[in-house]
């Protein structure tokens, strides 16, 4: 007998994939969220007190015993008759059909048994549940924290690489701005000193076509 349904409900899960959308808050806020410890009491589920009068019936031996006896009881339940007379009562009648204390004990350590059975059945299937639901999530969680760890470490250093290019950028800017100012500098100069010398020597043109027959 399945317990699953106990732990997730249909409409439950459907609830929880419709929450599995992106977190918007910051990382360290909503992991300090999930940390806060949580107190849980424990009540009475009478889904699952159906549950197990269905298993406890579903076990129930041949002939008469415990099953038949508790049965019996519960029929008396409303009546103004202690729990002593009750139980006296039901013995004697279910005597004469061969009931003995000695069988009720047996039959008693018997359910006890199936009952423990249910236990281990129902920790397995929690165990296996809680695996799923809650350590595999948290172990996800926890990867893709270490992914972002990883992303902001390159965030961190192509933030860092930029930061070196725009300062390299600058200096080459500056360097290159020094270097034309220069290369102006010298074409001026060779452009004014060229003209000049031209100038000199076209004057001696000059005086040789002017003075010379």
């Amino acid at each position: 007998m399945s317990w699953k349904d106990l732990f997730i409900k249909p409409a439950e899960k459907k609830e929880q994939e419709e929450k599995l959308t992106p977190i918007k808050e910051n990382a360290a806020q909503v992991s300090q969220n999930f940390s806060q410890p949580q107190n849980f009491t424990g009540g009475i589920d009478q889904s699952l007190i159906a549950k197990m009068d269905t298993i406890f019936e579903q076990s129930n031996q041949p002939g008469p015993d415990l099953y038949e006896f508790i049965s019996s009881i519960k029929k008396m339940e409303g009546k103004p008759i202690d729990e002593k007379t009750k139980f006296e009562t039901v013995f004697d009648a279910m005597s004469t059909m061969g009931l003995t204390k000695q069988r009720l004990i047996e039959s008693g350590q018997y359910y006890m048994g199936v009952f423990s059975e249910v236990k281990q059945e129902f920790e397995k299937e929690y165990n296996s549940t809680l695996q799923n639901t809650v350590t595999n999530l948290n172990a996800q969680a926890e990867s893709v924290m270490q992914e972002n760890g990883a992303l902001q470490k390159q965030i961190e250093e192509l933030n860092k690489k930029i930061s070196e290019n725009l300062t390299k950028s600058q200096q080459l800017r500056t360097e290159a701005a020094t270097n034309e100012s220069r290369l102006m500098q010298s074409k001026i100069s060779f452009e004014s000193t060229h003209n000049t010398f031209v100038n000199g020597v076209q004057k001696y043109v000059d005086g040789v076509n002017a003075y010379l027959k």
